[in-house]
């Protein structure tokens, strides 16, 4: 699209790729205040619930590589409207599940029919945008993105006063229902038919091998996944944290990710004026050394009450914006051609571990803020050490050049 195609369009599509990219994070946000009542509803231990969460990613992470490579092979539009059909099914089947063990099959489905907003949302900016202009509309779309931790916690915790946990994923159904018919009255087909891959095993295989041989693709691809790992092991343990160690309500920790969202999507805004002129593999060194500060003063001084707890996370979370959307555009610029295929290994890399960092803080101590404050920083000392490396490498290949 670059500079061609009216501004209203551009501004529509991205609206309606961030409100896609958000099937995956809004699943987890909107009902995740609704966990202590789950457990209580279900007759399960509180941790227990966090099995929902682990649920959930791994069937994101596992649609990840079937929705990506079948969007190389048949478009985009058709995996999109199939993903958004399975995933108001399967919000249903959450609604009405009687277990916590059905609720956890029933999130595994869901989680696999999101990816396809998720993963298919990527590749479209990648099919419509490239170089800093890739960088500039993925911070856009994550302006969209950022509102999920931002105003689904609040909802889903108003939910929670006129109506019990299932009502939660009602709503999710109706949201599914909203973008399935915006994507398909609305959004075009990015791939036309010349640019699409073969529809065989072996070269979906070959392509797969091809990026994860790649030190640059996956020196890019990593560092998402630690900070989408750190963001969402926050996500599980607040809630516990502000509401059985502070001794607040749900509305508080609604209220406290109505922040953090707010200043990321301030953040996601800045990085989108700030690339324009500024190497975008600075900004992401920028973001992954404060959200590693912010991590190790929630590790420091995050026990010391909900203030001090909720300022640490202000300072870690936010940065979302510098580390997600840059690395994203650096990982996907030399892969127009397989963008879907690049798109999914990404989001399998940060939903995998996003399935792996939802327990490890009930593991490591329930409910304890240093449990969290150790798992956050471990994830966010990873992810500067694996972007410091591969931008420095970037930085050699391009001075022998």
């Amino acid at each position: 699209m670059n500079a061609a195609g009216p501004r209203r369009q551009r501004v529509e599509i991205l609206l309606l790729l961030g409100s896609l990219s958000t099937m995956g994070a809004a699943s987890t946000d909107l009902y995740v205040p609704a966990l202590p009542a789950i457990a209580n509803d279900l007759n399960v231990a509180q941790s227990g619930t966090q099995l929902t969460i682990t649920t959930f990613f791994i069937g994101l992470a596992a649609g990840q590589i079937a929705t990506g490579s079948i969007s190389d092979v048949l478009g985009r539009r058709r995996p999109l409207v199939a993903g958004s059909v399975l995933y108001v099914v399967a919000a249903l089947a959450c609604a009405l599940a009687p277990s916590l063990l059905l609720l956890a099959a029933g999130r595994l489905l869901m989680g696999f029919a999101a990816s396809s907003g998720v993963v298919v949302s990527r590749a479209i900016v990648r099919d419509l945008f490239s170089g800093i202009e890739a960088a500039r509309a993925f911070s856009r779309m994550f302006l969209v993105l950022g509102m999920a931790p931002m105003v689904a916690p609040l909802i889903g915790s108003q939910i929670l006063k006129v109506t019990s946990w299932r009502g939660i994923f009602l709503v999710l159904a109706a949201f599914g229902v909203v973008l399935l018919v915006a994507s398909f009255l609305r959004l075009p087909e990015t791939l036309p038919a010349e640019r699409r891959r073969p529809a065989t095993l072996g070269a979906t295989a070959a392509t797969f091998r091809m990026l994860l041989t790649s030190a640059r693709f996956t020196g890019y691809a990593l560092p998402i996944a630690c900070t989408v790992g750190m963001f969402v092991a926050s996500l599980a343990s607040v809630p516990f944290v502000v509401q059985d160690v502070y001794g607040h309500s749900p509305q508080t920790f609604a209220a406290m990710f109505f922040v953090i969202g707010l200043v990321m999507m301030v953040i996601s805004q800045l990085n989108a004026r700030l690339v324009q002129t500024v190497d975008p593999r600075r900004l992401l060194l920028v973001g992954a050394v404060t959200q590693l500060a912010g991590a190790l003063l929630v590790l420091a001084v995050g026990d010391r009450g909900i203030w001090p707890f909720f300022l640490c996370l202000l300072v870690a979370l936010p940065w979302w914006g510098f580390v997600v959307a840059n690395s994203t555009a650096l990982a996907m610029r030399d892969y127009a051609a397989v963008a879907g295929a690049a798109s999914a290994l990404i989001g399998l890399g940060q939903y995998g571990l996003s399935a792996v960092g939802a327990p490890l803080t009930g593991i490591a101590g329930h409910g304890s803020v240093r449990a969290l404050g150790i798992v956050m920083t471990g994830f966010a000392a990873t992810a500067l050490a694996l972007a410091s490396l591969t931008v420095a490498g970037d930085r050699r290949r391009a001075a022998r050049v």
